[in-house]
């Protein structure tokens, strides 16, 4: 009853139906639970740990399981991902060259097609180093994304950086973007209780089994 009169103050009330989807998705999250018997509810140990970072549920779950289990920088790094307008992996469809096999026989006084353009060739190698990578992983796009930014982000050496992000497809300024988001997170994390412990929070950061539970507990916890 309390909770009505609550919306019913508000400027633009949600609907029933978004609250009561919001109170599944959260109940599903651990963050709420009920309390007593008339079906009121409360804030976990876990909720109120979230209500303290600046980001959805899930992704601030997705950041405190990842502090908990030592992978850290690997949720940050996820999260920012998430968060970032575009992805970091640029755009890369070697479907849109042409097929080489299809097309008919020249005839003696045609040039004779001199093979794949090095464009090609270099779609064709992004593609085959993303799938190496993926396989690396666990086929998760997720960890995918984590491994290359962790990878980029410990480099010192430029020219190392800008060949590392040549090999994958990679866009310089979507990884700026992302480590200023991942560094805001990191703050807010902090801020929230979770702070650096040394090596400790990182200890499993390239432990892609960790990295990949972390993910499933925070995006699809009903799976688990």
């Amino acid at each position: 009853e309390k909770q009505r009169e609550f919306w019913g103050e508000l400027m633009d009330p949600p609907s029933r139906e978004a609250v009561e989807a919001a109170v599944i998705s959260l109940t599903n999250l651990g963050a709420v639970r009920a309390k007593g018997r008339d079906g009121d509810l409360e804030l976990t140990p876990l909720g109120r740990h979230l209500a303290g970072i600046p980001a959805p549920p899930c992704v601030g779950k997705l950041l405190v399981m990842g502090s908990l289990l030592g992978c850290r920088s690997a949720t940050l790094a996820i999260a920012g991902g998430m968060s970032i307008p575009k992805s970091i992996f640029l755009r890369n469809d070697t479907r849109s060259f042409p097929n080489r096999n299809s097309r008919p026989n020249h005839h003696d006084n045609e040039p004779e097609d001199d093979g794949p353009s090095n464009e090609e060739l270099r779609q064709a190698s992004i593609l085959q180093e993303r799938n190496a990578l993926l396989e690396i992983v666990g086929n998760s796009d997720h960890a995918m994304l984590a491994s290359a930014y962790l990878t980029w982000d410990q480099m010192q050496d430029h020219r190392r950086k800008r060949d590392f992000c040549d090999s994958l497809g990679l866009s310089v300024n979507g990884l700026r973007d992302l480590k200023m988001l991942a560094r805001q997170l990191d703050s807010s994390l902090s801020q929230a209780g979770f702070r650096h412990d040394g090596g400790s929070c990182d200890v499993n950061v390239k432990s892609w089994r960790i990295v990949r539970s972390c993910v499933v507990a925070a995006l699809a916890p009903s799976q688990i």
